[in-house]
């Protein structure tokens, strides 16, 4: 059996005296020796001359190439390599050169500086991962419209407007929409199929209550996204959510997530939580993030019987029993927080190691100061 080749990499590098384009074939086929050889060699031996067993795995290349390069140097192989199951990492500032490699599957397309549309894509009917990010004076993305059978589709850093094109997409399971100056999400009403959303930083949303009717969505992060009341009553009915984040958002009440009994990764972190009596209903949960909020009283987390993870710290509760009941925790963060009253601390042998522990970390700081200095 042969291992298919996973990736390709090209770069500088100087080479007797002399810079040249280097292109290494970083997983090779199983039969291959290439340990000693060298690998531009060997790469570019398979790519003009590949055997009737080597072929089949060019043909499910996942690619991370120039892709000028490599049409120059694998010649009549490049077409057919290209227009099949591929997934290309785009980062040249030509992009014309992916005219007619319609078969490729997972596309991604990153700082291209002056690209202003993505027309060139539509009649890339197979693809079905996209990933479009810094590319700063890409405004249109109207082409996207077309690719019907994407999957998964992220969005990053560019100063689009709209993100409308994305209601043809019938099929999209994850949407990941960053670093975006304002949306409207209501066309994700139709999108039925989503399973995954992450929106984060984004100055100006608006119809973000859509999301209620996203009753798929398995996983859904929401950071650094302020909109008004901080309400997040579109949570309620998304009863599927195994993994939540709601983040940097000053949130307060945390009503609508009492009925969410499936989820087992929380993130609620930097808000302005003061009560969580709530999260005892929440007995699947394994990871706990309330970091950085008002919250005092501790005492519902003990009823968590699968609490592995928490992080709390900077809050401002003084008493930690209740944290040292969780019967699963093995993992704490509780930094930063007034504590008067704290199991570990009443046992003298463990007090006294957490202040050996805080010594040792003062000496260590103190060293690596002087070592700056120097």
């Amino acid at each position: 059996m042969y291992k298919k080749l996973i990736t390709l990499h090209a770069y500088n590098n100087t080479h007797k005296g002399q810079t040249v384009r280097t292109l290494f074939i970083l997983t090779l086929l199983l039969n291959l020796a290439a340990c000693g050889k060298d690998p531009y060699e060997v790469s570019m031996a398979i790519c003009e001359s590949p055997t009737e067993e080597q072929v089949p795995s060019l043909h499910t290349l996942a690619e991370a190439v120039d892709m000028n390069y490599f049409a120059d140097y694998c010649g009549p192989l490049f077409e057919k390599v290209m227009t099949t199951d591929n997934e290309i990492h785009f980062y040249n500032q030509d992009i014309s050169v992916l005219q007619g490699l319609t078969g490729i599957k997972s596309l991604t397309i990153s700082g291209m500086f002056n690209l202003e549309n993505l027309d060139i894509l539509k009649n890339f009917t197979q693809l079905s991962a996209l990933k479009i990010y810094e590319n700063r004076k890409l405004t249109d993305i109207s082409a996207i419209s077309d690719l019907t059978s994407l999957t998964s589709l992220t969005i990053s850093e560019m100063p689009i407007e709209s993100i409308d094109v994305i209601k043809n997409l019938v099929n999209l399971k994850n949407l990941r929409l960053t670093f975006i100056d304002e949306i409207d999400l209501k066309h994700l009403s139709a999108m039925n199929k989503i399973q995954s959303l992450k929106l984060m930083e984004i100055h100006s949303i608006k119809n973000i209550n859509t999301i209620e009717k996203l009753t798929s969505l398995q996983e859904l992060s929401i950071s650094r996204i302020l909109y008004p009341d901080s309400n997040i009553s579109y949570l309620s009915n998304l009863t599927k959510l195994t993994i939540l984040e709601v983040s940097g958002s000053d949130i307060e009440d945390i009503t609508p997530i009492k009925n969410l009994r499936k989820l087992t990764d929380l993130s609620l972190h930097s808000n302005d939580i003061i009560d969580i009596s709530l999260l005892q209903n929440l007995n699947k949960l394994e990871k706990l993030n309330l970091a950085f909020n008002k919250i005092s009283n501790a005492s519902p987390l003990q009823n968590l019987p699968h609490l592995k993870k928490l992080r709390i710290g900077l809050n401002k509760i003084s008493d930690a029993s209740p944290i040292f009941k969780i019967p699963q925790l093995k993992n704490l963060d509780i930094t930063n927080n007034p504590i008067l009253k704290c199991p570990l601390l009443e046992k003298p042998s463990c007090a006294q190691c957490m202040r050996n522990c805080l010594y040792a970390v003062e000496q260590y700081e103190e060293k690596q100061q002087k070592l700056k200095k120097h």
